[in-house]
């Protein structure tokens, strides 16, 4: 018998000798019921827990404890049950959600289990187990995307675990994107080399991109790792047939011929596009084949000519993964975080404020990703300490990522003002130049009030827009009604803005407008200590929301 088996025996034998003694102890009960569950007796077990309850009804670890028995006698009903009675005892305990959690999804009920586990993440933020459990549901639901932002905040927790990455690899395929799936089980097997489903997973990402040599090659892997799998034989035929036919020499269509010979930048598209999303190896291929393409044209014309040389410059850039853009550029930061800092100055306080801010930026990064895929348009999401950074060529996109960065801020009890600006930067990692950084850097702790707003930069192209959109409009009213529409359609609403330098006419983020938004604000006011060196910023942010609810009267109103 096992050594610990012994001592467990043992343990229940001076358990039961103090039941004798005292037969009204909970505890005694308690302790031998986990004995018994520790030796896999949980019938015996359930019988232990029963008294326990009996004696102490209101201790909620006690059914949480039968409720684990039950649900491995899959007595799924009654251990739901359990874990009721526990939570209603103690509701902020994140381990009882996610035992009924894990009880819901043996029952194959997993939107409720989706329900637990969120319960158990929002308890608990800091447990990545729970993730993977509400993954492996949306999964299941084929929720992919909402799996794989499970699967990722896992990963921020625990980077080291291989199966983590394999299970967002898998995500990744169901979503088609084949080449982030193979990334991630690339991660996964430098992690854990041995392990034969991730091997059989790349191979069939590379099938999926009709790379089938070297799926072939991590199929036959994945084989000898675990040639007791069937499934494994079955795909190394389906890739040794695709290798097979596609040997034949193929004719390609005619007219993809002519397009690539005569209009080469629809390669130079491509590597931008490629660029703009950070895929460098990509971006440098489609540009060289540009630059090849190009220069054998007999007739270039100007607009080639100059592409030939923006080209250039292009590949010297991703060669070294520095990314060149001309963006709209957002600097924010968080209002008194050195006092929140040197507040929490305990290791729980500095882990949960850093995490916080994580989540944060993962936020931002979870909406980036929607957008992401489109044409053309660059988005960099950053944290710098407490500063965010967000960079976007496209406008619309640019504000609702920092309108999501302030309503999430405010959400967490926490403040943000900072500064938009606009202009040509560049960047790798956490290191910025250029003269939108410039411009965004030494305004961003300029404004006294709560937000973010347009510098100089920023406010001229903004409305070198709105005259582009506006200049067929001839009367002024229906121009400044035409405007405020435009503004709206791209969140931004125009108003002076209180500065350490003067009052300024610009445009805001009008996060004020949303009544949840404005309500965290007054609770953070209420709760704060409001020292005398930030509290202009306080006033002027309240002004800001009554001007916003009781516009003042402009004097044409009056008459």
């Amino acid at each position: 018998m096992d050594e610990n088996n012994q001592d467990t025996l043992k343990e229940i034998e001076e358990l039961n000798e103090k039941i004798r003694l005292n037969p009204n102890n909970a505890n005694f009960y308690n302790s031998r019921g986990n004995c018994n569950y520790f030796l896999k007796k949980y019938e015996e077990a359930v019988i232990d827990y029963n008294k326990a309850i009996e004696l102490d009804p209101n201790n909620a670890v006690y059914y949480n404890l039968r409720g684990n028995c039950n649900h491995f006698l899959k007595k799924y009903k009654e251990a739901i049950i359990d874990y009721n009675k526990a939570i209603e005892l103690d509701p902020n305990n994140a381990t009882y959600y996610n035992n009924r959690g894990k009880t819901k999804y043996s029952l194959e009920d997993y939107e409720n289990a989706i329900i637990d586990y969120n319960k158990a993440i929002e308890v608990n933020p800091n447990e990545e187990i729970y993730y993977i459990y509400c993954g492996i549901c949306n999964y299941n639901l084929k929720n992919y995307k909402e799996a794989l932002k499970n699967f990722e905040n896992a990963i921020q927790l625990n980077p080291n675990n291989a199966t983590y990455y394999n299970n967002r690899g898998k995500i990744k395929y169901f979503l088609e994107d084949y080449k982030k799936a193979i990334k991630d089980y690339d991660k996964a097997l430098e992690l854990n080399p041995y392990a034969a489903i991730t091997y059989k997973n790349r191979a069939e990402s590379k099938y999926m991109l009709e790379n089938y040599k070297d799926a072939l090659i991590d199929i036959n892997k994945a084989i000898e790792l675990n040639n007791a799998d069937e499934t494994f034989i079955e795909i190394k035929k389906k890739i040794e047939k695709a290798i097979t036919e596609n040997s034949k020499p193929e004719i390609k269509k005619v007219n993809e011929i002519i397009n690539e010979e005569n209009n080469p930048t629809n390669l130079y598209n491509d590597g931008l596009s490629y660029y703009l999303k950070k895929e460098f190896d990509d971006a440098i291929n489609n540009f060289s084949n540009f630059i090849f393409k190009a220069n054998d044209l007999n007739n270039k014309t100007n607009e080639i000519i100059k592409l030939l040389k923006i080209t250039e410059e292009y590949i010297k850039l991703a060669q070294e993964k520095i990314l060149k853009t001309e963006a709209y550029l957002t600097f924010a930061d968080i209002l008194g975080w050195k006092g929140i800092w040197q507040r929490e100055n305990h290791i729980d306080g500095k882990k949960n404020n850093i995490l916080k801010l994580i989540q944060i930026k993962n936020k931002l990064i979870d909406i980036k990703d929607q957008y992401i895929e489109k044409k053309d348009i660059s988005i960099d999401i950053n944290l710098i300490s407490d500063t965010f950074v967000i960079g976007c060529t496209n406008l619309e996109i640019h504000n609702k990522l920092c309108a999501e960065l302030i309503t999430t801020c405010l959400n967490k009890k926490l403040l943000i003002r900072g500064a938009t600006a606009y202009g040509e930067y560049y960047y790798r990692d956490m290191v910025y130049i250029g003269q939108a950084v410039d411009e965004a850097a030494s305004w961003h702790e300029k404004g006294e009030e709560i937000g973010i707003f347009y510098t100089p930069s920023a406010r001229l192209k903004l409305e070198n827009k709105i005259k582009e959109k506006l200049e067929n409009k001839v009367k002024k009213d229906l121009k400044d009604k035409n405007k405020k529409e435009f503004l709206e359609e791209i969140g931004l609403f125009e108003k002076p803005i209180i500065t350490k330098i003067g009052e300024i006419n610009s445009y805001v983020i009008p996060w004020f407008k949303e009544e949840e938004n404005k309500n965290c604000f007054f609770q953070i006011m209420e709760k704060e200590i409001v020292y005398p060196e930030i509290s202009k910023k306080y006033f002027n942010t309240e002004k800001t929301i009554k001007n916003y609810e009781n516009p003042p009267k402009k004097e044409n109103d009056s008459k």
